[in-house]
Parts: C-alpha cells; sequence; structure tokens
C-alpha cells in the first residue's frame, strides 16, 4: 500500500529462519499517514514443504512497522540496517533521522522486538514491541541521530549501534 514515489525498498535486508526467510524493505513514505513519515516492512516467506512458494497468496505474509510517535518528514525506517533473530523473535531497528521529540530533528531509533513464535503478527499490536532511543546527551540542533542503526547479537544479548550523522557538541548541526 506504498504510494508510487515512496522510495520503496530504500534499504532492504534478509535473513535466514529454519522454515522462513524474512525480507524488511524501508520506505521514505507510508500511505496510510503523512508524507515522509516512513515505514518499515517486514515479509515473512514461508517455505511450503520445503519449496519456496509460487506467489504472494501462498505462503507470504506483510507486517508494516512504524513508529509510534512519528509523524510528517520523520524518514522513519528508510534507512534502516539492523535485523536479526533469536529463538522465535525477530529484531528491527529503525532510525528516524529528523525525529523531533528532543528538539528540532535531532532523530531517534526505534528497536523493536518481533515474537513470531506462534504466528507471524499481522499488525503491530499482536506481539509487537517498541524500544524508543534518544541520544543520552545533547547532540545538537539537526544532528540525525537515527540516520543509520545496525543489531549486534552476541551470547551477552543484543546491541544497538545509533549514529548522529550531524552531531556537532557546540548545540548546532
Amino acid at each position: 500500500d506504498n504510494r508510487d514515489w515512496a522510495m520503496f525498498p530504500r534499504a532492504m535486508n534478509l535473513f535466514s529462519g529454519s522454515n522462513a526467510l524474512y525480507a524488511v524493505a524501508g520506505a521514505a513514505d507510508n500511505s496510510k499517514t503523512s508524507d515522509n513519515e516512513g515505514a518499515a516492512y517486514i515479509y515473512e516467506i514461508k517455505y511450503n514443504a520445503g519449496a519456496f512458494p509460487a506467489d504472494q497468496s501462498s505462503g507470504i505474509k506483510e507486517l508494516m512497522i512504524t513508529g509510534s510517535n512519528t509523524d510528517g518528514s520523520e524518514y522513519f525506517g528508510w534507512r534502516q540496517k539492523g535485523f536479526a533473530s533469536g529463538s522465535s523473535k525477530l529484531y528491527l531497528s529503525c532510525g528516524a533521522e529528523y525525529e523531533g521529540t528532543q528538539g528540532t530533528q535531532r532523530g531517534a531509533a526505534y528497536v523493536f522486538e518481533i515474537d513470531a513464535s506462534d504466528s507471524f503478527p499481522q499488525d503491530m499490536e499482536s506481539n509487537v514491541t517498541e524500544l524508543f532511543l534518544t541520544a543520552g546527551h545533547d547532540v545538537g540542533r539537526y544532528a540525525r541521530y537515527g540516520q543509520h542503526t545496525r543489531l549486534v547479537s552476541s551470547s551477552n544479548g543484543l546491541y544497538c549501534l545509533v549514529s548522529a550523522f550531524e552531531e556537532h557538541h557546540s548545540g548546532y548541526g
């Protein structure tokens, strides 16, 4: 349900699970809300008796991810890079480089935990948990915190790396 000019997919990642292939794609826009709010789309592509599905109606599910507090021109998810998995969970990190909770376009990052243990969720209200991240210090106006995110999984846990592309300690990016 993207608009033609949504720049879909702006960023893309693939992950292979034990019985499915997962793809995530970011778009600068989504048709449900305002211009350039952004969204990330996760697709679960189930293998049918070990075979790849022949068409989208046979085993492909879509989940649209948006930030809980994003609005127009924040570019949520369009440069997402972090995608990892646990035993029955998927993890996605997305930035909203122009998010304004902490001031003029300082940016934010989000980490989502998607519980796919029983079945792949069809909407964000089902088995999706969001963690909202902002810089722990003043990154300055227009810092674009969250422009790039990465997830790193280790035996000690999951780590999210977030860039502030134009961070300036003088308070103005």
